[in-house]
């Protein structure tokens, strides 16, 4: 199950391991893209900045999931983007503390909860997934061959066409279900 998958304002640890999860990740890759551009000299040094970096970036994760998640249950409004950006700011702040730096904790804090904050926004008005039906007739006048026609006719015959039902959610299209016309 996604992160967005889970309701807003519910299951928090969950949500918090998801998104400590994720910047685990980044925080590694970028990491090994930092090590690769300025070479360490001992390789204690590369784990030492690998290591560093890397539970920087999960701390950050966590803080953020946590944040959000409460925030939601605590001003009992879970879909007010607000809540991403108190998650984000709330990062930001332990950034600037993690540097011993007021000036990248309030520079981080205002641009981490404000991309936070317009990914929701964008995420809400995109709205609930919808399912639409496309006609596979055009799919096979494309080249695309997705149960184009039962027959071996070398003219299309919509009578002999499946219908595919699919879902769109977040610019993604997956296929849903699928059933005979």
């Amino acid at each position: 199950m996604g992160y967005w998958d889970l309701e807003e304002g519910k299951d928090c640890v969950s949500k918090t391991w998801i998104t400590t999860k994720v910047a685990t990740a980044m925080g590694l890759v970028g990491s090994a893209y930092h090590i690769v551009a300025y070479q360490p000299e001992t390789a204690v040094e590369a784990l030492t900045r690998a290591t560093s970096a890397t539970a920087t970036m999960a701390a950050m994760g966590a803080i953020f999931g946590m944040a959000t998640c409460l925030s939601a249950q605590a001003r009992d409004a879970p879909e007010d983007p607000t809540n991403y950006f108190i998650g984000g700011c709330a990062s930001g702040i332990f950034l600037g503390a993690r540097t011993h730096s007021a000036v990248t904790g309030t520079a981080a804090c205002f641009g981490l909860g404000t991309v936070a904050m317009l990914t929701k926004k964008r995420l809400s008005l995109s709205g609930s997934p919808k399912t639409v039906s496309i006609d596979p007739e055009l799919l096979c006048v494309r080249g695309i061959i997705l149960l184009c026609q039962e027959s071996d006719s070398a003219v299309p015959d919509a009578t002999n066409y499946s219908v595919i039902n699919v879902q769109i959610r977040r610019e993604r299209v997956a296929l849903v279900e699928l059933f005979s016309s």
